[in-house]
């Protein structure tokens, strides 16, 4: 059990220090370190009030994050537009919504008209060197819309200068681990080149989900040439919901960038959003 870890990442997500959620559930500060540091642990009504001031479940608190918490099936929601944002200089992989910290961690799911089709589970394990280069090794689990375990991978990533690069990728086949890196052709084709983490133009929109309001930040980017992306980031500039257009995809709803039509693919939702 991990329930250390899993405490430190939550009350982080919430930007609360120790002394305020030492104050928050009514204990001392040196109570939270000791539980942070899996030096003792809280009893089952502790628990309880812990869950309730870092808003997740007890589940997600003694076990972390969860691919089971993610529906089946989408609420619907909206999205209204309020007014432009500040600049934006991020630390993720946003294809993935992982930031790259040692034992981060996050759940999302891929919906296709609603309903889910895919869910991954990403941890970020350490730093790793590959021909110099100082990156962070991602686990990555991959489960598909039963429920069944399907890949489990490394991917190896940093952030330079504002731009993220993918170093290398881990695979581990019959019990033999096949490395490839940023020198191997095969590795180059799928995850080459760099992607800005820089923003120059955001926007702030009210995201509605169900029942529930989110003030996020909507920024926006292309893949490549064929795949345009619109991602809304709650207020720690971490992601809740993507939305994914592809070129010259016949949809409902259309963008149009650099002269070229996008149309609607398919909805991103991480275990954020409630």
């Amino acid at each position: 059990m991990n329930f250390g870890k899993n405490l430190t990442i939550f009350r982080k997500r919430k930007n609360l220090s120790q002394e305020e959620l030492a104050f928050i559930v009514g204990v001392s500060r040196q109570t939270i370190y000791t539980w942070e540091a899996d030096i003792a642990g809280p009893n089952v009504v502790m628990l309880k009030k812990i869950a309730n001031a870092l808003d997740v479940s007890i589940d997600e608190l003694v076990k972390g994050p969860s691919i089971e918490a993610l529906p089946n099936k989408m609420k619907k929601y909206s999205l209204k537009y309020l007014q432009e944002y500040k600049p934006l200089s991020l630390n993720n992989i946003l294809d993935w919504f992982v930031k790259l910290e040692i034992g981060y961690e996050i759940c999302f799911g891929l919906y296709d008209e609603g309903i889910k089709d895919y869910s991954y589970h990403l941890t970020v394990l350490g730093e790793v060197i590959i021909h110099n280069q100082k990156g962070y090794e991602i686990l990555v689990e991959e489960y598909n819309k039963d429920m069944i375990k399907t890949k489990t991978f490394s991917l190896i990533a940093r952030n330079e200068n504002n731009e993220m690069q993918f170093l290398g990728r881990i695979d581990n086949l019959n019990g033999v681990k096949k490395i490839q890196t940023f020198k191997d052709d095969e590795f180059v084709k799928t995850f080459g080149g760099v992607a800005s983490t820089y923003f120059e133009k955001t926007k702030s929109f009210l995201l509605k989900y169900g029942d529930t309001e989110y003030k996020t930040v909507e920024i926006s980017y292309l893949v490549d040439d064929n795949v345009y992306i619109e991602c809304y980031l709650d207020h720690n500039l971490e992601p809740l919901l993507q939305r994914r257009f592809d070129k010259n995809r016949k949809s409902f709803e259309t963008r149009m960038i650099n002269g070229s039509i996008y149309g609607f693919f398919y909805d991103t939702i991480t275990d954020r959003l409630k």
